[in-house]
């Protein structure tokens, strides 16, 4: 039989494509690095809202993103660069995008937290960023995240995601860094044994992007000066 004459094979049922679609995107959040960065996060996120008819939703994120001055001419990765300390910080760009997933019932959790656990860690949040806090301080403090972009090694940048089962409930990321010693190549030994909170942020209403973080006080004094921008 010519190849040609085959019977094509059936093609997938949308529902065969939406869960393929939310598997990549659940795989790519926690490992953005590795599976392009912020292109293709957006990419997933592109394709799963034609998958289901959500396009306008999708326009109106990347609407509000930029009115709120999270979006910048490289992205949402530009605007941490104003707020965080590495400029490239993939994982923090991640978790904007993971916000977005959790409101579309898309973000598979790790842990949900219970309403109870939920308030009383967004009450805890100003009072405990007025000290410096580390990796282990977060998890003993809250527990297990929700989401774990980043990794598990101990020593490396992190972002942890905090949130319930409840969409509406805005998630609660935690922003961790940790670099290298002036002088050092990026690619040298860590800083710090574990990485530091920079900043806690909770989008809760429509105020500008900067104005959805608490800084630690190290977070604070590493937050790039305006003028570089």
């Amino acid at each position: 039989m010519n190849p040609t004459d085959a019977a094509p094979e059936a093609t997938r049922s949308a529902d065969e494509i939406r869960a393929y679609l939310v598997g990549r995107l659940n795989a790519a959040l926690p490992r953005p690095e590795m599976f392009g960065g912020e292109i293709a996060l957006r990419t997933l996120l592109d394709h799963l809202a034609f998958a289901e008819g959500r396009e306008q939703a999708w326009a109106d994120e990347n609407q509000a993103l930029r009115a709120a001055g999270a979006f910048q001419a490289t992205g949402v990765i530009g605007g941490f660069a104003r707020l965080l300390p590495d400029h490239r910080d993939q994982k923090a760009a991640a978790s904007v995008y993971a916000e977005f997933a959790h409101r579309n019932g898309w973000l598979e959790l790790d842990r949900a937290l219970s309403s109870e656990e939920y308030r009383a860690l967004r009450d805890a949040v100003p009072k405990w960023c007025t000290e410096n806090k580390w990796f282990t301080d977060v998890v003993e403090s809250f527990g297990e995240p929700s989401l774990l972009i980043g990794g598990t090694n101990p020593q490396f940048s992190k972002t942890l995601g905090y949130a319930t089962a409840r969409p509406e409930d805005p998630m609660v990321l935690f922003h961790l860094w940790n670099g290298t010693r002036p002088g050092n190549p990026p690619s040298g030994p860590p800083m710090y044994g574990q990485p530091v909170v920079m900043a806690v942020r909770c989008a809760d209403g429509p105020d500008p992007f900067a104005g959805t973080f608490t800084f630690t006080p190290e977070g604070a004094h590493r937050r790039p000066p305006a003028e570089e921008y």
